[in-house]
Protein backbone atom coordinates (compact mmCIF):
# COMPACT_ATOMS: atom_id res chain seq x y z
CA UNK A 1 0.00 0.00 0.00
CA UNK A 2 2.90 2.39 0.61
CA UNK A 3 3.92 2.47 -3.06
CA UNK A 4 0.58 3.74 -4.40
CA UNK A 5 0.27 6.23 -1.53
CA UNK A 6 3.69 7.73 -2.25
CA UNK A 7 2.92 8.06 -5.96
CA UNK A 8 -0.53 9.50 -5.33
CA UNK A 9 0.80 12.12 -2.95
CA UNK A 10 3.57 13.08 -5.38
CA UNK A 11 1.05 13.32 -8.22
CA UNK A 12 -1.17 15.57 -6.08
CA UNK A 13 1.66 17.86 -5.01
CA UNK A 14 3.19 18.31 -8.42
CA UNK A 15 -0.01 18.54 -10.44
CA UNK A 16 0.46 15.42 -12.59
CA UNK A 17 -1.89 15.61 -15.56
CA UNK A 18 -2.89 11.93 -15.41
CA UNK A 19 -2.07 8.98 -13.17
CA UNK A 20 -2.74 5.47 -14.43
CA UNK A 21 -2.80 2.91 -11.61
CA UNK A 22 -2.18 -0.62 -12.90
CA UNK A 23 -4.16 -3.02 -10.75
CA UNK A 24 -5.31 -6.61 -11.33
CA UNK A 25 -8.52 -8.54 -11.88
CA UNK A 26 -7.62 -10.57 -8.79
CA UNK A 27 -9.21 -7.87 -6.62
CA UNK A 28 -12.58 -9.41 -7.57
CA UNK A 29 -11.68 -12.86 -6.27
CA UNK A 30 -12.59 -16.07 -8.07
CA UNK A 31 -15.43 -15.88 -10.57
CA UNK A 32 -18.23 -18.47 -10.42
CA UNK A 33 -18.71 -20.57 -13.57
CA UNK A 34 -20.00 -18.57 -16.56
CA UNK A 35 -19.73 -15.27 -14.66
CA UNK A 36 -17.69 -12.30 -15.85
CA UNK A 37 -16.82 -9.34 -13.66
CA UNK A 38 -17.20 -5.72 -14.71
CA UNK A 39 -16.13 -2.44 -13.10
CA UNK A 40 -19.14 -2.46 -10.76
CA UNK A 41 -18.45 -5.88 -9.27
CA UNK A 42 -17.65 -5.80 -5.53
CA UNK A 43 -14.05 -6.22 -4.44
CA UNK A 44 -13.50 -9.63 -2.86
CA UNK A 45 -9.76 -10.39 -2.82
CA UNK A 46 -8.84 -13.89 -1.69
CA UNK A 47 -5.06 -13.57 -1.25
CA UNK A 48 -2.74 -11.12 0.52
CA UNK A 49 -1.46 -9.97 -2.87
CA UNK A 50 -4.96 -9.25 -4.16
CA UNK A 51 -5.90 -7.55 -0.89
CA UNK A 52 -2.91 -5.21 -1.15
CA UNK A 53 -3.86 -4.36 -4.74
CA UNK A 54 -7.46 -3.68 -3.71
CA UNK A 55 -6.17 -1.38 -0.99
CA UNK A 56 -4.20 0.55 -3.59
CA UNK A 57 -7.33 0.84 -5.73
CA UNK A 58 -9.26 2.32 -2.81
CA UNK A 59 -6.47 4.80 -2.13
CA UNK A 60 -6.66 5.96 -5.74
CA UNK A 61 -10.42 6.37 -5.46
CA UNK A 62 -9.99 8.38 -2.26
CA UNK A 63 -7.55 10.79 -3.94
CA UNK A 64 -9.92 11.22 -6.88
CA UNK A 65 -12.82 11.96 -4.54
CA UNK A 66 -10.99 14.12 -1.99
CA UNK A 67 -8.50 16.03 -4.13
CA UNK A 68 -9.93 15.70 -7.63
CA UNK A 69 -6.77 13.91 -8.75
CA UNK A 70 -7.04 12.92 -12.45
CA UNK A 71 -6.45 9.19 -12.01
CA UNK A 72 -7.80 5.95 -13.39
CA UNK A 73 -7.50 2.31 -12.29
CA UNK A 74 -6.90 -0.42 -14.89
CA UNK A 75 -7.68 -3.95 -13.71
CA UNK A 76 -6.09 -6.09 -16.38
CA UNK A 77 -6.04 -9.86 -16.63
CA UNK A 78 -2.86 -11.89 -16.99
CA UNK A 79 -0.39 -10.38 -19.44
CA UNK A 80 2.04 -12.39 -21.51
CA UNK A 81 4.80 -11.44 -23.90
CA UNK A 82 8.54 -11.48 -24.60
CA UNK A 83 10.93 -11.63 -21.62
CA UNK A 84 8.18 -12.53 -19.16
CA UNK A 85 9.40 -13.77 -15.79
CA UNK A 86 10.03 -17.53 -16.19
CA UNK A 87 7.84 -18.57 -13.27
CA UNK A 88 4.69 -17.48 -15.14
CA UNK A 89 2.45 -20.05 -16.83
CA UNK A 90 3.37 -19.73 -20.51
CA UNK A 91 7.17 -19.39 -20.23
CA UNK A 92 7.26 -22.05 -17.50
CA UNK A 93 5.35 -24.57 -19.63
CA UNK A 94 7.49 -23.86 -22.69
CA UNK A 95 10.76 -24.11 -20.75
CA UNK A 96 9.74 -27.35 -19.03
CA UNK A 97 8.51 -28.89 -22.27
CA UNK A 98 11.78 -28.07 -24.02
CA UNK A 99 13.68 -29.79 -21.23
CA UNK A 100 11.26 -32.76 -21.07
CA UNK A 101 10.28 -31.88 -17.49
CA UNK A 102 6.84 -32.25 -15.87
CA UNK A 103 4.25 -29.58 -16.67
CA UNK A 104 2.88 -28.37 -13.32
CA UNK A 105 -0.86 -27.70 -13.13
CA UNK A 106 -2.42 -25.50 -10.46
CA UNK A 107 -5.06 -27.23 -8.33
CA UNK A 108 -7.22 -29.71 -10.23
CA UNK A 109 -6.57 -28.02 -13.54
CA UNK A 110 -10.17 -26.87 -13.99
CA UNK A 111 -9.55 -23.19 -13.26
CA UNK A 112 -10.18 -20.83 -16.16
CA UNK A 113 -7.78 -17.96 -16.80
CA UNK A 114 -8.10 -14.82 -18.85
CA UNK A 115 -5.07 -13.33 -20.52
CA UNK A 116 -3.97 -10.74 -23.00
CA UNK A 117 -0.80 -9.83 -24.83
CA UNK A 118 1.35 -7.12 -23.29
CA UNK A 119 1.11 -5.09 -26.52
CA UNK A 120 -2.67 -4.87 -26.17
CA UNK A 121 -2.40 -3.78 -22.55
CA UNK A 122 0.18 -1.16 -23.51
CA UNK A 123 -2.22 0.17 -26.15
CA UNK A 124 -4.94 0.61 -23.54
CA UNK A 125 -2.63 2.56 -21.23
CA UNK A 126 -1.27 4.70 -24.06
CA UNK A 127 -4.73 5.45 -25.44
CA UNK A 128 -5.97 6.53 -22.01
CA UNK A 129 -3.00 8.84 -21.47
CA UNK A 130 -3.22 10.45 -24.88
CA UNK A 131 -6.97 11.02 -24.64
CA UNK A 132 -6.70 12.34 -21.09
CA UNK A 133 -4.04 14.81 -22.18
CA UNK A 134 -6.40 16.32 -24.74
CA UNK A 135 -5.64 14.48 -27.95
CA UNK A 136 -8.56 13.76 -30.25
CA UNK A 137 -9.93 10.26 -29.61
CA UNK A 138 -10.31 9.40 -33.30
CA UNK A 139 -6.73 10.43 -34.01
CA UNK A 140 -5.52 8.46 -31.00
CA UNK A 141 -7.26 5.34 -32.32
CA UNK A 142 -5.95 5.85 -35.85
CA UNK A 143 -2.42 6.47 -34.63
CA UNK A 144 -2.35 3.43 -32.35
CA UNK A 145 -3.77 1.16 -35.03
CA UNK A 146 -1.21 2.39 -37.54
CA UNK A 147 1.69 2.32 -35.09
CA UNK A 148 1.06 -1.25 -33.97
CA UNK A 149 -0.19 -2.87 -37.19
CA UNK A 150 2.49 -5.36 -38.25
CA UNK A 151 1.73 -4.62 -41.90
CA UNK A 152 3.05 -1.09 -41.39
CA UNK A 153 1.66 2.22 -42.62
CA UNK A 154 1.69 1.22 -46.29
CA UNK A 155 -1.31 -1.08 -46.79
CA UNK A 156 -2.98 -0.05 -43.53
CA UNK A 157 -4.45 3.47 -43.76
CA UNK A 158 -5.08 4.04 -40.04
CA UNK A 159 -1.80 5.63 -38.97
CA UNK A 160 -1.39 7.40 -42.32
CA UNK A 161 -4.88 8.87 -42.04
CA UNK A 162 -4.07 10.38 -38.66
CA UNK A 163 -0.79 11.74 -40.04
CA UNK A 164 -2.47 13.29 -43.05
CA UNK A 165 -5.02 14.91 -40.76
CA UNK A 166 -2.21 16.64 -38.86
CA UNK A 167 -1.79 14.40 -35.80
CA UNK A 168 1.86 14.97 -34.82
CA UNK A 169 2.62 11.57 -33.14
CA UNK A 170 1.32 9.77 -36.25
CA UNK A 171 3.40 12.03 -38.50
CA UNK A 172 6.50 11.25 -36.45
CA UNK A 173 5.71 7.53 -36.57
CA UNK A 174 5.24 7.67 -40.33
CA UNK A 175 8.56 9.47 -40.68
CA UNK A 176 10.25 6.68 -38.75
CA UNK A 177 8.59 4.08 -40.99
CA UNK A 178 10.01 5.74 -44.10
CA UNK A 179 13.42 6.23 -42.49
CA UNK A 180 13.67 2.56 -41.52
CA UNK A 181 11.71 0.98 -44.37
CA UNK A 182 9.13 -0.54 -42.03
CA UNK A 183 5.97 -1.40 -43.96
CA UNK A 184 6.96 0.97 -46.80
CA UNK A 185 9.86 1.34 -49.18
CA UNK A 186 12.56 3.32 -47.39
CA UNK A 187 12.42 6.93 -48.54
CA UNK A 188 14.60 9.50 -46.78
CA UNK A 189 12.81 12.42 -48.44
CA UNK A 190 9.45 11.19 -47.16
CA UNK A 191 10.96 10.64 -43.71
CA UNK A 192 12.21 14.23 -43.64
CA UNK A 193 8.84 15.54 -44.80
CA UNK A 194 6.89 13.79 -42.06
CA UNK A 195 9.45 14.55 -39.36
CA UNK A 196 9.33 18.24 -40.28
CA UNK A 197 5.55 18.31 -40.12
CA UNK A 198 5.59 16.69 -36.69
CA UNK A 199 8.43 18.90 -35.47
CA UNK A 200 6.50 21.99 -36.51
CA UNK A 201 3.94 20.95 -33.88
CA UNK A 202 6.57 20.43 -31.20
CA UNK A 203 6.91 16.63 -31.38
CA UNK A 204 10.14 15.91 -29.49
CA UNK A 205 10.78 12.54 -31.15
CA UNK A 206 10.56 14.11 -34.61
CA UNK A 207 12.84 16.95 -33.53
CA UNK A 208 15.42 14.51 -32.22
CA UNK A 209 15.25 12.39 -35.38
CA UNK A 210 15.70 15.49 -37.54
CA UNK A 211 18.76 16.32 -35.48
CA UNK A 212 20.15 12.86 -36.11
CA UNK A 213 19.52 13.12 -39.86
CA UNK A 214 21.34 16.45 -40.05
CA UNK A 215 24.19 15.12 -37.92
CA UNK A 216 24.61 12.01 -40.07
CA UNK A 217 23.79 13.63 -43.42
CA UNK A 218 20.81 11.39 -44.17
CA UNK A 219 18.91 12.96 -47.06
CA UNK A 220 20.41 16.36 -46.26
CA UNK A 221 23.85 17.93 -46.28
CA UNK A 222 25.60 17.25 -42.99
CA UNK A 223 24.98 20.30 -40.82
CA UNK A 224 26.05 20.15 -37.17
CA UNK A 225 24.51 23.54 -36.42
CA UNK A 226 21.11 22.36 -37.67
CA UNK A 227 21.55 19.10 -35.75
CA UNK A 228 22.31 20.98 -32.54
CA UNK A 229 19.28 23.22 -33.11
CA UNK A 230 16.90 20.27 -33.39
CA UNK A 231 18.51 18.42 -30.49
CA UNK A 232 18.10 21.56 -28.38
CA UNK A 233 14.39 21.76 -29.24
CA UNK A 234 13.81 18.13 -28.26
CA UNK A 235 16.08 18.37 -25.20
CA UNK A 236 14.09 21.31 -23.87
CA UNK A 237 10.97 19.12 -24.07
CA UNK A 238 12.66 16.49 -21.89
CA UNK A 239 13.80 13.96 -24.51
CA UNK A 240 16.68 12.13 -22.81
CA UNK A 241 18.31 10.91 -26.03
CA UNK A 242 18.33 14.47 -27.42
CA UNK A 243 19.71 15.81 -24.14
CA UNK A 244 22.56 13.33 -24.33
CA UNK A 245 23.29 14.12 -27.99
CA UNK A 246 23.23 17.85 -27.30
CA UNK A 247 25.68 17.26 -24.46
CA UNK A 248 28.00 15.44 -26.87
CA UNK A 249 27.89 18.33 -29.31
CA UNK A 250 28.77 20.83 -26.58
CA UNK A 251 31.58 18.58 -25.33
CA UNK A 252 33.03 18.25 -28.84
CA UNK A 253 32.23 21.76 -30.07
CA UNK A 254 30.23 20.55 -33.05
CA UNK A 255 27.54 22.93 -34.27
CA UNK A 256 27.92 24.95 -31.07
CA UNK A 257 30.77 26.66 -29.23
CA UNK A 258 32.51 24.08 -27.09
CA UNK A 259 31.25 24.40 -23.54
CA UNK A 260 31.87 21.68 -20.96
CA UNK A 261 29.49 23.36 -18.54
CA UNK A 262 26.63 23.01 -21.02
CA UNK A 263 27.72 19.45 -21.80
CA UNK A 264 27.59 18.53 -18.09
CA UNK A 265 24.20 20.22 -17.75
CA UNK A 266 22.62 18.18 -20.55
CA UNK A 267 24.34 14.94 -19.55
CA UNK A 268 22.88 15.39 -16.06
CA UNK A 269 19.40 16.02 -17.44
CA UNK A 270 19.56 12.79 -19.44
CA UNK A 271 21.21 10.81 -16.64
CA UNK A 272 18.39 11.84 -14.31
CA UNK A 273 16.10 9.89 -16.63
CA UNK A 274 18.33 6.81 -16.29
CA UNK A 275 19.79 7.26 -19.79
CA UNK A 276 22.90 5.10 -19.42
CA UNK A 277 25.11 6.65 -22.16
CA UNK A 278 24.64 10.06 -20.56
CA UNK A 279 25.68 8.78 -17.15
CA UNK A 280 28.83 7.26 -18.63
CA UNK A 281 29.64 10.43 -20.59
CA UNK A 282 29.08 12.53 -17.48
CA UNK A 283 31.45 10.36 -15.46
CA UNK A 284 34.13 10.55 -18.15
CA UNK A 285 33.82 14.31 -18.59
CA UNK A 286 33.83 15.16 -14.90
CA UNK A 287 36.77 12.79 -14.30
CA UNK A 288 38.79 14.42 -17.10
CA UNK A 289 38.22 17.84 -15.50
CA UNK A 290 39.62 16.83 -12.11
CA UNK A 291 43.17 18.02 -11.40
CA UNK A 292 45.68 15.21 -11.66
Amino acid sequence: MLGPQVLLEAARRYGVARLVHISTDEVYGSAPPDVSFDENAPLCPSSPYAASKASGDLLVASYVHTFGLPAIVLRCTNNYGPYQFPEKLIPLMIANALEDRPLPVYGDGLQARDGGGEVLHTLVVEADLRFALGEDLLHVAQFLLGARDERGPGPDPAGRTAAEQGFAPAQSNLGAAYAQGQGVVADVAQALQWYRKAAAQGDAIAERNLGRMYEQGQGVTTDDAAAAKWYAEAAARGDADAQYRLGVMYAQGRGVIRNNGEAVKWYREAAAQQFAPARQALDELTHSQKPQ
